[in-house]
């Protein structure tokens, strides 16, 4: 699969992988790039946020509902048209359906595709453990291959700038870019997760916001040379 691809991954579930995707599609879609948006699972309610971005349906890669070896042919097809594809991940990156294995994880669909995975971590209150947090995802499974870090919810640039250089400087993978705390940019929740796109609700100006930031603080060149 020659198509440029990334995978949009995190150490658990709420660091803001949805809206950093979304924004990023957005913001490479005003670039005039073609994105392909993909979702890890079964999810039906985090794709319709990807849809509205990249103005074309949102595909599920599941690989516990799909044969395995099946995944990249999906991919392929569903992604033939673009310039570039992007896959949000599900909870954390090596979360599957058992303890024990990380079938139907992030993980699973990241090697089962040969996709570089971008960990979107949630740094606030913390900095050097961040980078031992990206070594651990980094050496847990050497097949996945970590190309970046987006930093979400950093307090400030001082911050995001002594977060960066301890996972550089330590762990070698490269910070890509950051998003401020900001409440406007939190979706609502309930029972099931996020509340459906297709609801009444200002989702485009939500969009517009958030791929307004992304394209501030995210170095989209570097992100593209991944």
């Amino acid at each position: 699969m020659h198509l440029p691809r990334l995978l949009f991954a995190a150490p658990m579930s709420g660091s803001g992988k949805t809206t950093i995707t979304a924004g990023l599609i957005a913001a490479l879609r005003q670039r005039g790039l073609r994105i392909a948006p993909f979702k890890c699972g079964p999810d039906y309610i985090d794709p319709g946020y990807h849809a509205l971005a990249a103005g074309r349906p949102c595909h599920n890669l599941d690989s516990w509902l799909i044969p395995p070896d099946q995944i990249a042919g999906v991919l392929a097809r569903r992604s033939a048209d673009a310039d570039l594809a992007l896959i949000e991940g599900v909870m954390g990156l090596f979360d599957g359906y058992a303890g024990n294995d990380d079938t139907g994880s992030s993980a699973h669909i990241a090697r089962l595709t040969a996709t570089p995975v971008i960990i979107v971590l949630d740094a606030r209150a913390m900095a050097r453990t961040a980078a031992a947090i990206i070594a651990g995802l980094r050496d847990f499974d050497r097949r996945v291959k970590i190309g970046g870090v987006i930093l979400n919810r950093v307090g400030s640039l001082r911050h995001a700038v002594l977060v960066q250089q301890a996972i550089e400087q330590t762990v070698g993978v490269p910070v890509l870019g950051y998003l401020l705390r900001n409440e406007t940019l939190t979706l609502p929740e309930r029972h099931l997760g996020l509340v459906p796109v297709a609801e009444p609700g200002r989702w485009q100006e939500w969009l517009d916001e958030a791929a307004q930031r992304v394209a501030t603080t995210i170095d989209l060149d570097r992100l593209l040379a991944v």
